[in-house]
């Protein structure tokens, strides 16, 4: 998996005015990261010596992926520096090759379970963990770099409109609009990987399911002709989607601390309530959109959506104190609904309604990555376990 994402980002655009294999500093941070998933079977060759150890394997990939994270650093300085300084020179950005090569270069560096056999009882309190948790917060800050630095746009941008209309007008609250969505996203997805870090299992599993929907989206977006902006930047207050990649694949370590055995209503009751906060955030931002501005269909089509997804979210987290075989039923209802309430509100607000960037992002993450996940874990992995394809 991350062989292919380091692949296919390549073949993407960087930012907004290069493609990512025509950078010359892209291609040998990807280089050095495909080379991270060849030192496992290096070393069982036995290529590194008679004094070469699992925790300097682990150390060595962790080597090879940082320059990749440093690259991605020194970019969102660019993107900051050339909001404050205006500068015009080089693209600035982040555009779906990062979204999906970050994941892919933090997937690279992670170690594998068979690279653990010495840690014992993978408790995560060892050096792996410790490894692995800053990996986890390294790109957890860039993510909040980027949140923050939208929300100080966003307020500079108020105070500036403020002073050119010499008052307060429905036109210039748009930007602490954005700006207070930014803090909100910031508090759901800090909590998260604070939580992942800890060890907790569900907080990981939402943060994956974030990096999925980032990375899919990234792919979508990047198909010839579709309508939606494929470039993230701190300047149009994108909420750090270009880094969601990578802190998903970062909270997916098996040398982070985790449960191993968890109940149905533990395991769902963090992906719901990622749900459940993503649909208050959109409802909300609808309302506001509403009040402040007229209506459109997009801003009732998402708020139709995010409203029953909500309520759906609700009385699915009530139904999982029940027994299995009704959660089980409650979770296969909720994805449906989902699924048919997401199609259905494209079709009615067509699939080319000129949505910002987090909106369709936010409507793919909850109407198809977590019912996608629902039916995976329900249905197709039991049956896939049982026939003997997966362990």
């Amino acid at each position: 998996m991350a062989a292919v994402a380091l692949l296919a980002s390549l073949g993407l655009d960087w930012d907004a005015d290069t493609l990512a294999l025509f950078r010359v500093d892209v291609a040998i941070v990807t280089g050095l990261s495909l080379l991270s998933l060849l030192l496992p079977a290096a070393s069982r060759r036995g290529m590194f010596g008679q004094t070469w150890t699992p925790a300097k394997l682990r150390a060595l990939k962790l080597i090879c992926v940082a320059p990749y994270l440093a690259v991605v650093m020194v970019c969102l300085g660019w993107d900051i520096s050339c909001r404050w300084t205006e500068w015009d020179y080089g693209g600035t950005g982040f555009g779906p090759a990062v979204w999906i090569g970050l994941a892919g270069a933090v997937l690279a560096g992670q170690p594998r379970e068979a690279d653990l056999f010495d840690v014992s009882g993978h408790d995560g309190f060892g050096v792996a963990g410790r490894q692995s948790r800053a990996l986890l917060l390294v790109v957890g800050g860039l993510f909040a770099v980027m949140t923050v630095s939208a929300v100080v746009i966003d307020v500079v941008r108020f105070v500036e409109n403020l002073d050119a209309v010499a008052g307060l007008r429905v036109s210039v609250l748009d930007p602490l609009v954005s700006a207070a969505a930014a803090v909100a996203w910031l508090i759901v997805v800090g909590r998260l990987i604070l939580s992942a870090a800890t060890g907790k299992t569900g907080s990981s599993l939402s943060l994956s399911l974030l990096g999925w929907a980032a990375a899919g989206w990234a792919l979508m977006v990047s198909l010839p002709g579709v309508p939606y902006e494929s470039v993230d930047s701190v300047t149009t207050g994108y909420l750090g989607i270009a880094v969601l990649g990578g802190i998903g694949a970062a909270a997916l370590s098996p040398a982070l601390p985790r449960r191993i055995a968890m109940t149905q209503q533990e395991y769902y009751s963090a992906p719901l309530g990622v749900v459940m906060a993503v649909s208050l955030l959109w409802v909300a931002l609808s309302v506001a959109g509403l009040t402040l501005y007229s209506a459109t269909s997009a801003v009732l089509a998402a708020l139709v959506f995010f409203t029953l997804a909500l309520a759906g979210a609700t009385l699915v987290r009530d139904r999982m104190s029940s027994g299995p075989g009704d959660q089980q039923k409650a979770l296969f209802g909720f994805a449906i609904g989902l699924v048919i309430t997401a199609i259905a509100v494209l079709v009615v607000m067509s699939v080319r309604v000129n949505w910002n960037l987090p909106a369709p992002l936010a409507l793919w993450l909850v109407g198809f990555v977590v019912p996608a996940f629902i039916v995976w874990r329900e249905a197709l992995a039991p049956s896939l376990a049982r026939s003997g394809v997966i362990r």
